[in-house]
């Protein structure tokens, strides 16, 4: 019998981890990862895992062919155990009813399907979403304000939409501990028997921030000095630059929130966690709005200016960066950190970059 592993995320909860492993045991597990709609993720700190899926993203229209391109290719490969991961099956399609509709009509066809994946704490889920949009150019979050929550943060609800919907799927939702737990759990989720291989090191990808670097960052977000879409780039290249100051590289990691948002999260989101409880079966005492249960986290520990002396210390390592890369997003960056350096001076700047891209951001050199 054909059966298809379906990996839904949620975001947050060590995807890239599991992929970056799945990219390094390659045909040695009995399971074959499914080419069609898969790509690289590049935006990663020390890898390229194979990563998202069209296949959770495409829109509606475009869905049923993409999937008929899948039971085509399982249908002649010569495994019968398929994998499909993509993160952003939560965020697109499992809080939409129709878009769960199309999902399951999709995978009807399939012998049999077994969907899984991890739930995060929503206060936790949201402040490592504050952190990674930061990092892909987004203005940082105001302490003052209630944290904006994504659709998937309402579990009971996405879950409902594949109860309601996944009739004859085999469902294996679990609560989310930390990236290094999910390894094991995963080869358990795609029947690969316990202690079969030897997994490889934890690897370092889309890790934390550091409270200094996640203030530097909205910083250079703040300044504006290129269109959202180039920014991704820029901050890949600020945490390559960061790898060489010890302070940014190894400090506390940045926590975006208080104890008190966090606790307001909690609240909010306690009807649809009692949900959770009540009908998916759940044990939420780690969800419980409770002070004990939200001072166990750090607290709020970003500063509202960035620390000069580290903001000095990054301008050779950019230098150095914009010598290697030579890139318009190279240049951004180094133009950045010398505004937040000494703002409108540029002395000396001029020899470390190509003329065409100083030209092209207009450079007071």
């Amino acid at each position: 019998m054909q059966t298809l592993y379906l990996h839904i995320g949620w975001r947050k909860t060590g995807s890239s981890a599991i992929q970056h492993y799945l990219t390094e045991a390659g045909s040695s597990l009995g399971v074959a990862l499914v080419p069609v709609g898969m790509r690289a993720q590049t935006l990663v700190r020390d890898a390229s895992p194979l990563a998202h899926h069209a296949l959770a993203t495409t829109k509606a229209a475009k869905m049923a062919e993409l999937w008929k391109q899948v039971a085509d290719y399982t249908r002649s490969a010569a495994s019968a155990r398929h994998l499909v991961t993509s993160e952003l099956f939560s965020k697109d399609i499992l809080p939409y009813r129709e878009r769960a509709r199309l999902l399951a009509e999709n995978l009807s066809g399939f012998g049999r399907v077994r969907v899984f994946g991890w739930l995060r704490r929503q206060d936790d889920y949201a402040a490592s979403l504050m952190v990674q949009s930061l990092k892909h150019g987004f203005p940082a979050h105001d302490a003052g304000r209630d944290v904006p929550l994504p659709p998937d943060a309402h579990y009971a609800e996405a879950l409902d939409n594949l109860c309601d919907h996944l009739a004859g799927a085999d469902l294996c939702i679990g609560e989310y501990q930390s990236a290094g737990s999910l390894e094991r759990e995963f080869l358990d989720r795609i029947d690969e028997p316990a202690g079969a291989r030897a997994l490889p090191p934890p690897a370092r990808i889309n890790e934390g921030v550091s409270a200094a670097l996640y203030g530097i960052q909205a910083r250079l977000n703040a300044l504006r000095l290129t269109r959202p879409a180039n920014l991704p780039r820029v901050q890949m290249l600020l945490l390559r630059a960061a790898r060489g100051v010890a302070q940014l590289d190894q400090g506390p990691k940045a926590v975006p929130i208080t104890h008190q948002q966090r606790l307001a999260i909690l609240q909010r989101l306690a009807p649809s966690n009692e949900r959770l409880a009540s009908r998916h079966g759940f044990d939420i005492t780690n969800f419980a709005p409770t002070k004990a249960n939200v001072e166990r986290y750090p607290a709020f520990n970003i500063a509202t200016v960035p620390d000069p002396v580290l903001v000095e210390a990054l301008v050779p390592e950019a230098r150095r960066l914009h010598g290697e890369v030579g890139t318009a997003a190279s240049a951004i960056l180094l133009k950045g950190l010398c505004e937040m350096q000494a703002p409108r001076t540029f002395i000396g700047l001029g020899r470390w970059m190509n003329p065409m891209l100083t030209n092209r951001l207009s450079l007071p050199l």
